[in-house]
């Protein structure tokens, strides 16, 4: 059973931690020991005596359902569940009654094949894992002893994933969003001029709460750990906030907060593994259905966050749109999932509309309910998936932000400042950094040089 989590977590290096290996290993196990299980009681109803052979081959078909499906995806035109499972059935049942008999010679040459599916995992890890990397993640230290929050307001940070700016909008898309900044400007927002620093969500956001750039990455760079351990979450801890977090990206589970809205139960993390065994039926509409709910979960919960007794408090609010999957709304302002994720920028505005439209319904209720409350909406990144576009282009994003009286928010120009200059309202001694600017390439963090434009050739972990 080694071999599953071992061939799943080789294959996705960048996007898994050991950490997550161990947890692949668990999962694994017990759905191992359940499979060994439910075969041995079956053998016993039909009164046959329980061949490994038999054992060994329901495990293979329960955790290759998913490879095999997705591999008829990718070359037949269309393929369904309701054709593949009964196939799946079909060998169960030739097993069950026509297995070999479990001979040690057979037993051999069954255990070398694992052997060799295993030494194959090894190989692919060690070929591409950085065993000993001593780099370090981050620009500068992250000292978080030095700076006193005494006096800093309450925050509502907001993240609409993949958010572009405005002319970007208009120049791309031909998508007029001045309607909209302008509802926010009469509100008491100011709209701000800045660009992410990466085009990557791991990299941007892990960037902004550190206050810092990352400026190299490895298979143990967790992006959820990198936020909940951040040297900002930290300051606030230490200053006696209390943590929100409101999910409204999927499966972004996080460590550390007081308050967990709309988050998965943290075994769905893993969901693409779920997805490669015969459960990939189940977990696909599970995924579907929830990622609707989470999105509505996400305006709902956002409405509902009250602090009239200015309680110290800080609410991080991600929300995967206008960012793929695409959606659109009933009668009853009811998202509908339009399940064309790949028709991307015709869609963009779909998203755009639907997000516009429930943050400026909802804003009024959010500042008459948080006095003294500091109000970011701040996109990650701006849009990243037309290779037509150069890369300092994908770099500009959305921001507007709400302050209270008496303070203010130095003219910044890029993300990784945001919460420095808001904690300059009440320590001076926290510096801006120089604005600069990354590509992700295949796990490779590269620094743009200043003034230069760049084409992306690549820019997937």
């Amino acid at each position: 059973m080694v071999h599953f989590p071992l061939f799943y977590f080789s294959n996705n290096l960048f996007d898994l931690s050991p950490t997550s290996f161990v947890e692949l290993l668990a999962i694994t196990f017990s759905f191992g020991f359940a499979i060994v299980g439910i075969s041995i009681g079956i053998t016993k109803i039909i009164k046959k005596p329980t061949n490994p052979i038999f054992i060994i081959v329901n495990i293979f078909l329960f955790f290759s359902y998913g490879i095999f499906f997705e591999s008829l995806s990718k070359n037949v035109i269309e393929i369904n569940h309701f054709y593949i499972i009964p196939i799946f059935f079909a060998v169960f049942f030739i097993f069950l009654k026509y297995a070999p008999k479990f001979s040690i010679k057979l037993a051999k040459v069954v255990f070398t094949i694992l052997f060799v599916f295993i030494i194959i995992d090894v190989i692919t890890l060690f070929s591409e894992y950085e065993f000993n990397n001593n780099e370090k993640y981050w620009a500068q230290s992250n000292d978080t002893n030095i700076f006193n929050l005494e006096g800093l307001p309450n925050i509502i940070f907001i993240i609409p994933d993949e958010y572009p700016s405005k002319s970007w909008l208009l120049e791309h898309v031909n998508y007029d969003n001045s309607m909209f900044l302008k509802k926010l400007e009469m509100m008491g927002f100011d709209i701000g001029d800045t660009h992410s620093n990466y085009m990557m969500t791991n990299h941007s956001i892990s960037s902004t709460f550190n206050m810092n750039y990352v400026v190299h990455t490895d298979q143990n760079f967790e992006y959820t750990n990198q936020i909940s351990q951040s040297t900002f979450l930290k300051l606030l801890r230490q200053n006696g906030y209390e943590l929100i977090q409101i999910n409204g990206a999927g499966n972004e589970y996080l460590e550390n907060f007081d308050i967990n809205l709309c988050s998965p139960n943290k075994i769905w993390t893993h969901e693409e593994f779920y997805k490669q065994t015969i459960i990939f039926p189940i977990v696909e509409k599970l995924v579907l259905d929830n990622k609707v709910d989470n999105r509505m979960c996400f305006f709902n919960e956002l409405l509902k966050i009250e602090n009239l007794e200015n309680k110290k408090r800080f609410v991080y609010a991600h929300i995967l749109m206008p960012h793929s999957p695409y959606y659109t709304e009933d009668e009853n302002g009811n998202l509908i999932d339009l399940k064309r994720d790949n028709d991307g920028i015709e869609l963009l505005g779909n998203n755009i509309d639907i997000i516009n439209d429930k943050l400026i319904n909802m804003m009024p209720e959010i500042i008459e309910n948080n006095p003294n409350t500091i109000i970011i909406i701040m996109s990650d990144h701006g849009y990243r998936s037309d290779f037509n576009v150069t890369s300092k282009q994908m770099f500009e994003n959305l921001f507007v932000v709400y302050l209270p009286e008496d303070y203010e928010l130095e003219e910044i120009k890029s993300n990784v400042n945001i919460f420095r200059s808001i904690i300059r309202n009440v320590d001076k001694n926290m510096q801006l950094l120089n604005d600069e600017f990354f590509l992700s390439c295949f796990g490779e963090i590269i620094k743009i040089p200043e003034d230069k434009e760049y084409r992306i050739e690549c820019w997937a972990p």
